[in-house]
């Protein structure tokens, strides 16, 4: 198994996972709008149906850690500048949908006079989700915007991969990565189980485990997929397919036959298939960050106009539709003009200071 660099010859674009990824977003937006609002449905529910959408999340961790253990290497700056950049990438988008959402809110207050859903927060946890430091450390504060929760834990995953790299690196091959992977899928796993949640502990707690054992879950399939271990990995598939359904019911929709069955099954089917062609599914890949974080501002936004309006009688399915609807566009039209410019100057600025690191070491 390979430690750090990709083996694989030539960039590839996993659109079937971008397929994926979009999917999920999808049905998250339709999960929040039903979480936030209340809204109920006589026939379908994204919100304390039969299926929780919301378990959602721990595929998107998968597919991280997949891709991230597809695209690592070390960078000139580092492990350090490369957490950092990793990091910092995130913030912009962030920033400005917080501060959004918390705007809609103000000016809605001051409309209205009254709160819109649940009113206002603390500065601290303000504070807090803008930094991505609000779930998985020391405390509970009240989120801002619930979609920041998965970047809080993905920031955790990140560092926690760079800590691994420079320690196998640092070892001389000694202690191989996918060991350090599997004992951090165990020991976050094993957190969810035997750390009350009154003892919360930074990375080791309810909000952290299962993004942190999924993230690793899915550097460990593409480690998997490009070993040797053939027989193990076609073993794997049989078991997965033969068990997933009955155990996901015989153990009450439990979340970890996701996690560990079918989750796995699907990064591992999308992954391997030939993946389609087109720029189109690439480019649902490239939004969907920007829909799973502007999908609650917009929510927030799209009521407190028919709020203010009076027109809060229309068809809660067109409601729903109208929502997941506007979020896709403004997404599209966000990540072209907004996100995309942001992170290239991000990248620059990141390469700049490790060139002039360089030369100061020269």
């Amino acid at each position: 198994m390979s430690l750090n660099n990709d083996p694989c010859s030539k960039k590839i674009r996993f659109t079937n996972l971008d397929i994926l990824k979009f999917a999920a977003a999808v049905l998250i937006i339709c999960h929040h709008f039903q979480q936030t609002t209340g809204i109920r449905y006589s026939v379908v529910n994204f919100w304390e149906g039969g299926f929780y959408v919301g378990y959602l999340s721990e595929l998107f961790f998968m597919i991280s850690g997949y891709l991230m253990q597809h695209s690592f290497k070390k960078r000139r700056g580092g492990y350090i500048g490369f957490f950092l950049y990793k990091y910092v990438r995130l913030l912009p988008t962030v920033f400005l949908a917080c501060i959004f959402q918390l705007g809609v809110m103000y000016v809605f207050y001051k409309i209205n006079g009254a709160g819109l859903f649940g009113g206002f927060y603390p500065v601290s946890d303000v504070i807090a989700t803008l930094l991505l430091v609000q779930y998985g450390y020391i405390a509970r504060p009240t989120a801002v915007n619930a979609a920041v929760w998965y970047l809080c834990v993905l920031v955790q995953c990140y560092l926690i991969y760079c800590l691994i790299q420079f320690v196998c690196e640092k070892s001389g091959g000694k202690i191989k990565v996918w060991h350090l992977y599997a004992v951090t899928v165990f020991l976050s796993l094993m957190s969810d189980f035997l750390v009350p949640k009154s003892l919360y502990l930074p990375f080791l707690n309810d909000t952290s485990s299962r993004g942190i054992t999924t993230f690793f879950t899915g550097a460990l399939i593409y480690m998997l997929q490009k070993s040797d271990k053939k027989m193990l990995l076609r073993a794997l598939r049989v078991i997965s397919v033969c068990l997933c359904i009955p155990a996901y019911f015989l153990l009450y929709r439990s979340v970890y036959v996701l996690m560990f069955m079918a989750y796995p099954l699907l990064v591992d089917a999308a992954s391997s298939a030939k993946q389609l062609g087109g720029k189109v599914f690439a480019f649902l890949g490239d939004i969907t960050l920007d829909m799973y974080l502007w999908h609650i501002p917009m929510i927030y936004l799209f009521f407190a106009i028919l709020l203010t309006m009076g027109l809060i009688s229309l068809d809660t399915v067109f409601m729903l539709c109208a929502v997941v609807v506007i979020t896709i566009i403004f997404a599209a039209v966000y990540n072209v003009l907004a996100e995309k410019p942001m992170q290239r100057a991000i990248k620059n600025l990141f390469a700049a200071n490790t060139r002039e690191a360089e030369k100061d070491a020269i």
